[in-house]
């Protein structure tokens, strides 16, 4: 109920958000334009304002004049020529009333450009009803303390040579709509310059300064505003020292945040996750209707971007800003391209940390090199054929296919490297020296690894236990003569070998049965090299063709007589109606034959469950004849687990459980267990067989059905060799009855 809840709600969500996306953005000025009395209507061909109400400006025209007079010889202390008024009074021509939009406006006359302050906040304070200051093209440095003024509703301060904005510079001026700050020379805005709530600020322009780095203060704001114009600066970084984020549960602006003309060189996608903005559907519903202008900034256009660019992809299907037509200026291969047209698949990034240094000089074979004769030209011929300078691996993000690209090729490597970078890794190591491959843990996160064009001739058994999640393993033209029998835990599929380099030996035998598995062609052709030269397809190849001794098939002999006999014995223990039943399923079973004889249920991210599995019991299964199906190795590559498991469950005659810690704390494990119990127990369709590793306690098992069958000791005793054979008889049709009661130390019995 609680995940289809959530489905409704997301796409309850997406429906409003494109509902918003077609409805367009006049929210934006809906708030702006009943804001103050003192404004008035300001049109423009701004692309983000041209299509609705135009934003509002800040009208000074009923305001009282003030003039701000300054003596050169004194430029730090300019007074207000004071007209006899502490406060405005003037009335409303309309209706006779006191007018709301009354005040002082703040002024300079011409460009007093000795002036380096405004009046002491002394001064100015006892002109609380100033509204505006305009000072233009003065000498002005220092911001004003302006913490008195909370009427304020315009600041503008262009053209001067202001440097720094403070902390708290706009603390107190609740009632400030415009700031107008271009053509300074900032540097640097504290973070904490604004205060926390500036419920009626529209307008801030600081355009045409020296700002390097900003805080992105505009996202807090939670009304309405039109405009905070940053262009034309040396920005190159968006910091968020405040550690401000984006709360879901809060509505922002809307309204246009102008970057462009700037510095900016990594995807916006970096500053907007120092904000909070890691989901899209937040970035959706939070700041659809607001405007970022980024261009002609020279962006760097690399795996940072795969996110804007998908998203892009997505939003301009229901809406359009030319603002969203951002260009890269590098790599060169996207220089002018625009952001809308990167091919996201290409959006890659080079990665430095623990990328594998191969960088030396490696000893070459000169045996087919040619030396002049010449003492001088004969060294330098030594030198140059002795010894190459290999350069480093290159590692390379690549975000469209969720990865990591190491390639290591052809820089003659001799050895797997210690170290690689996180993440999932494509492994390219084909054309290097490599003799043979020992393990690394990095082999967990490998995808795919191309080993092909090596000179391998033996591969650690413990290599493909760690490919668990490789859908490749590439081992062509090597000169592999034995393959570990650990590589049955992959899914033949996902290996590409050479069909006639390997020589006959007993301990393949595995391998016939393994290929069985794929739907590849090429293992049609898949052969084995005896010691006389005789080429012999491993596809149906027979212990004798492998070269087995014969004392080894009497030993197999040996075993199965005393698993016979062990079995006749226990056989009287069981009551007729037992047997009968039993008959009758073993012929509704012959009666519709199955593809495999077991499905084996095992914890796939187990190494121990793995080995144990690969060494003591196929080799059984294999002796026996049993075809068992088995997802950790047979599964294909890319196919639905569960879609798969379901249906060889239904092509097994019966299924084996491996019962181990790993295998009860894994939902797709109990999944394939209760499948198996439905069908095997409740519809009696097949046998249901417990091996237990002994390792798991009852209080442990979450499935209360597992938990009643290890409990009544309707399960084998997997360290015990003689249940091995057993479960194996029963499996191929040897035996068809039930195990009585465990004697001794017999772990149990196994329910049909």
């Amino acid at each position: 109920m609680g995940n289809a809840k959530r489905e409704r709600n997301l796409e309850g969500l997406l429906l409003w958000l494109v509902k918003l996306a077609v409805v367009s953005v006049p929210l934006i000025t809906q708030g702006v334009a009943s804001r103050s009395i003192c404004t008035r209507c300001l049109c423009s061909d701004e692309s983000y304002c041209q299509k609705h109400e135009c934003c509002h400006g800040f009208d000074t025209s009923l305001l009282i004049p003030l003039a701000l007079t300054v003596n050169c010889s004194q430029p730090d202390s300019p007074y207000i020529e004071d007209p006899g008024l502490q406060t405005a009074t003037t009335t409303d021509t309309s209706g006779g009333a006191p007018s709301q939009c009354t005040g002082f406006s703040i002024t300079n006359t011409h460009f007093d450009s000795c002036l380096t302050a405004l009046p002491s906040p002394d001064d100015l304070c006892n002109f609380t009803d100033t509204r505006a200051i305009i000072l233009t093209g003065t000498s002005l440095s220092e911001f004003p303390d302006l913490s008195c003024l909370s009427r304020l509703g315009l600041l503008n301060l262009r053209q001067n040579r202001l440097e720094y904005i403070p902390r708290d510079a706009f603390t107190g001026l609740t009632m400030l709509e415009e700031v107008w700050l271009d053509y300074n020379v900032i540097t640097h805005i504290h973070p904490n310059a604004f205060d926390v709530s500036l419920p009626n600020l529209n307008k801030f322009s600081i355009t045409h300064n020296r700002l390097h780095a900003i805080e992105l203060w505009p996202l807090t704001l939670h009304h309405p505003f039109c405009k905070f114009d940053f262009s034309y600066n040396l920005i190159t970084e968006v910091t968020n020292n405040r550690n401000w984020t984006i709360d879901p549960a809060l509505n922002y602006g809307p309204g246009w945040v102008d970057l462009s003309h700037n510095q900016l060189f990594h995807s916006p996608a970096k500053f907007l996750k120092r904000y909070g903005l890691l989901n899209p559907l937040i970035l959706w519903a939070k700041f659809l209707h607001w405007g970022f202008d980024l261009r002609n900034n020279p962006f760097h256009c690399d795996c940072g971007f795969y996110e804007i660019v998908v998203w892009l992809g997505k939003l301009k299907t229901v809406m359009w800003r030319d603002y969203f037509n951002i260009t890269c200026t590098s790599p060169p291969v996207f220089n002018g391209v625009s952001v809308m047209d990167l091919p996201a698949e290409r959006l890659t990034c080079d990665v430095t940390t623990n990328c594998p240094k191969a960088g030396s000089w490696v000893r070459q074979d000169v045996r087919d090199r040619k030396i002049l004769s010449t003492n001088f030209v004969l060294f330098e011929n030594v030198f140059d054929t002795l010894f190459t300078f290999v350069q480093d691996c290159t590692c390379t993000e690549r975000p469209h296919h969720k990865d990591t690209l190491v390639d290591c090729a052809g820089l003659g490597l001799s050895d797997l490297p210690d170290v690689v970078p996180d993440g999932n890794l494509t492994l390219m190591f084909a054309n290097n020296s490599l003799v043979r491959v020992f393990p690394r843990r990095y082999l967990k996160r490998a995808l795919t690894v191309d080993l092909s064009n090596n000179r391998i001739e033996t591969i650690s058994r413990k290599v493909p236990k760690l490919l668990r999640k490789a859908h490749l393993l590439n081992l062509r033209n090597n000169t592999l003569r034995h393959l570990p029998y650990t590589l049955q835990a992959m899914s033949p599929d996902a290996v590409l070998l050479d069909p006639t380099t390997l020589t006959c030996a007993c301990d393949l035998t595995w391998v016939s049965e393994w290929i069985q598995h794929s739907s590849a062609p090429h293992y049609t052709h898949f052969a084995c090299t005896t010691r006389d030269g005789r080429l012999i397809p491993l596809l149906n190849a027979t212990q004798h063709d492998l070269g087995c001794p014969s004392r080894e098939r009497e030993a197999s002999a040996y075993k199965l007589s005393l698993s016979l006999v062990l079995l006749h014995n226990f056989t009287g223990r069981f009551k007729r109606e037992g047997i009968c039943r039993e008959s009758a399923s073993s012929k509704s079973t012959d009666a519709h034959p199955h593809r495999y004889d077991v499905f084996l249920s095992t914890a796939s991210d187990s190494d121990s469950d793995t080995t144990w599995v690969t060494e003591n019991l196929l080799p059984i299964f294999r002796r026996s004849a049993v075809t068992c199906y088995w997802p950790v190795r047979d599964c294909l590559p890319g196919s639905v687990e569960m879609e798969e498991v379901t249906k060889c469950l239904q092509d097994s005659a019966s299924v084996l459980v491996l019962l181990s810690p790993g295998y009860v704390a894994k939902p797709a494990c109990l999944f394939q267990f209760s499948q198996a119990y439905s069908r095997m127990m409740v519809h009696g369709q097949g046998h249901l067989m417990i091996l237990d590793l002994g390792t798991v306690s009852r209080k442990c098992i979450p499935d209360p059905r597992l938990r009643a069958m290890l409990t009544l000791r309707m399960c084998y005793d997997a360290s015990r060799t003689d249940h091995l054979h057993t479960v194996a008889s029963k499996l191929n049709g040897v035996v068809s009855v039930d195990l009585g009661p465990a004697p001794d130390n017999t772990v149990g019995k196994e329910r049909v």
